[in-house]
């Protein structure tokens, strides 16, 4: 599953739809390298509930 990826300027966005809850996850983050090589790399900005981001490729993974 990928999510949706959308950026303005040096602000990203992410979302994907969870059918079980009938609602939107979103991830946000910011275009630099500070965010890249701190905050997009750790396992608290990436996790949602059971989904993960891999911000690079947009790719989202479930944990069960």
């Amino acid at each position: 599953m990928r999510a949706k990826f959308t950026q303005i300027r040096n602000d990203l966005f992410w979302e994907i739809f969870d059918r079980d809850t009938d609602k939107f996850i979103y991830w946000s983050g910011y275009d630099d390298y500070y965010w890249w090589a701190n905050v997009a790399i750790s396992e608290q900005w990436q996790t949602r509930g059971k989904y993960r981001l891999n911000p690079k490729t947009n790719e989202i993974t479930v944990q069960e």
